[in-house]
């Protein structure tokens, strides 16, 4: 669930069967829950990739590339699904950018 509030300027932490936290996106509420992994092959495949793409921005990525990244980062603004515009890190582009190219073998975009 996510929420907009006047009131609410900062949450962290579980009541009853609440769980409020934060994130880049702002606050929210959620069921508070046992977390399940079901640690399928095709999670494990998505986590490797990510893990190669932050190896890659650490190890591979010159600081002019990782300023790139950065830079187009705060030109694309996302939407998330109350209409609020948000950016991401240069990471996290980078990362949100290469994640589909893998799938069908395409090469990454440094």
């Amino acid at each position: 669930m996510l929420f907009k509030s006047a009131m609410v300027t900062q949450v962290s932490g579980s009541v009853g069967g609440m769980t409020g936290s934060h994130n880049a996106g702002g606050y929210y509420f959620r069921s508070r829950v046992i977390p399940v992994n079901p640690n399928t092959s095709f999670q494990q495949s998505i986590r490797g990739v990510m893990g190669q793409l932050t190896s890659r921005w650490i190890s591979t990525l010159t600081a002019a590339q990782r300023q790139g990244w950065e830079d187009y980062a705060q030109q694309v603004t996302l939407t998330n699904p109350l209409g609020d515009q948000r950016n991401v890190s240069g990471l996290n582009q980078y990362i949100r950018s290469n994640l589909s190219r893998r799938q069908p073998s395409l090469p990454f975009v440094d």
